[in-house]
């Protein structure tokens, strides 16, 4: 093998794994850095039980898309996005709780971007319907509830 095609081949070989999928199971980013704070508004709630912060139900529709990223280091945690939409108001949900085992364990923001929802579903009439979430856990069995003043909604769980 000549000089200049072990060099085209060792080339090669680096490009294609800094190709990879974030160093992450599934696709999903694991970053050696503790997780982001939660959102001010969130922390008297985490700990808490979903039952005993609302038992209000509100009709809404969501997807809980993906884990984008976990955090390695303590404290430990993940974030998780997905888009939400309050039928009631006609509105995207302005905050998200997430709960595994009856426990709040994140919570995060909506009002995010996403064209692709409105596109797919032409009852939903903005696409600021995104969301993104943090989780105080690294891994486990999560359920998203939209959080609106009215009450929640389930809008998906996510395996993680």
């Amino acid at each position: 093998m000549t000089r200049s095609l072990s060099l085209v081949l060792a080339l090669s070989a680096l490009t294609l794994s800094a190709c990879g999928d974030g160093g992450g199971e599934g696709g999903v980013a694991r970053i050696a850095t503790a997780r982001p704070p939660l959102p001010a508004w969130s922390e008297p709630l985490v700990g808490k039980r979903l039952s005993a912060v609302t038992r209000q139900r509100i009709d809404c529709q969501g997807v809980t898309d993906v884990v984008t990223k976990r955090f390695t280091v303590q404290p430990v945690g993940a974030i998780i996005e997905g888009w939400g939409w309050d039928k009631g108001t006609g509105t995207p949900l302005p905050r998200v709780l997430l709960v595994e085992g009856g426990l709040i364990v994140g919570a995060g923001d909506g009002g995010r971007e996403r064209v692709d929802v409105p596109k797919a579903l032409p009852q939903i009439t903005s696409s600021m319907v995104g969301w993104q979430a943090v989780s105080t856990t690294g891994s486990g069995h999560v359920t998203a509830y939209g959080f609106t003043d009215q009450g929640v909604c389930s809008i998906g769980e996510i395996a993680f």
